[in-house]
């Protein structure tokens, strides 16, 4: 088999046998297959909230029985470290 006619069944490779080509080629420094194959594979969209970056720092602790926040009493925030 030719090189055109196997690259027309890229689309149909399952992620694990596309990548084990992909590395094969990259291997072997055959760029033009590299490329093929990355062309030929499908695009994957992901969401996430406008707030993302905010939802992966710590939460800092809510004042609590014994913890109350007041004059002279601040809350702290043992987890997060200064930079």
């Amino acid at each position: 088999m030719t090189a055109d006619r196997l690259a027309r069944h890229y689309p149909s490779l399952k992620p694990d046998e596309r990548l084990a080509l992909m590395l094969a080629a990259s291997a072997r420094g055959d760029d033009v297959e590299h490329e093929r194959l990355t062309a030929a594979a499908p695009r994957v969209a992901f969401t996430t909230l406008h707030t993302f970056p905010r939802d992966c720092l710590p939460r800092s602790p809510r004042p609590g029985p014994g913890r109350a926040a007041g004059p002279g009493r601040p809350v702290t925030t043992p987890s997060l470290q200064p930079w």
